[in-house]
């Protein structure tokens, strides 16, 4: 047996547990459900939402492009139509380009790329083609010269696979953010629109 907090705020009836009726005292759910309630008024949402609302925000500024890749590899993989092999070997492939040493792009956080020639200059860099291979590997065919083609093509996809993820990303959070205003309660007048729990 629990002890559980109903309360109906605004035109919703929301619950809380607060606990088990072994693990804590009368007077302890009571102080609990004090705080519970005021959570609920003030958001619109019972704890457990609340707390999943904040385990999936996200700050896409904060992100690495490599945790932008990660989120958007799972979404490719869990959708509903999953990505065919072909495209994850491409996302894949995209990843490793931009995570070579001499791109420098995987590790830096999406809000320290406002500097467009910092993009400009990975481009061009990808663009070349040429490889500087790790000290002691050697290529399969050393006399070929495909590897130090430019490839323009290959610097396109590269950044298009990687727009598609942190814009996927950016997409998340802006529909996190959309989901907790519209579980608040607001109050429409001639005005506007206000929030209630501020007004």
């Amino acid at each position: 047996m629990s002890y559980i907090l109903q309360r109906r705020i605004g035109a919703r009836v929301l619950k809380a547990t607060l606990g088990n009726c072994r693990d804590i005292t009368l007077a302890k759910a009571r102080e609990d459900a004090k705080v519970a309630l005021a959570s609920m008024q003030a958001s619109g949402k019972t704890p457990a939402q609340a707390k999943q609302i904040d385990k999936d925000e996200i700050r896409v500024s904060l992100m690495t492009v490599e945790a932008c890749f990660a989120l958007y590899r799972r979404h490719l993989i869990e959708r509903a139509r999953p990505a065919k092999d072909s495209s994850l070997r491409g996302l894949e492939y995209a990843e490793k380009r931009l995570g070579r040493a001499e791109v420098g792009l995987l590790g830096l956080p999406i809000g320290d790329l406002a500097n467009e020639q910092r993009i400009l200059d990975a481009f061009d860099e990808i663009a070349k083609g040429k490889r500087h291979l790790a000290e002691g590997t050697k290529r399969a065919n050393a006399t070929t010269t495909a590897f130090d083609k430019p490839t323009v093509t290959t610097a396109e996809l590269t950044f298009r696979w990687a727009s598609r993820a942190v814009g996927y990303c950016m997409d998340r959070e802006k529909r996190i953010a959309a989901n907790a205003i519209l579980g608040r309660a607001w109050r429409v007048d001639d005005r506007g629109i206000h929030d209630r729990a501020r007004t």
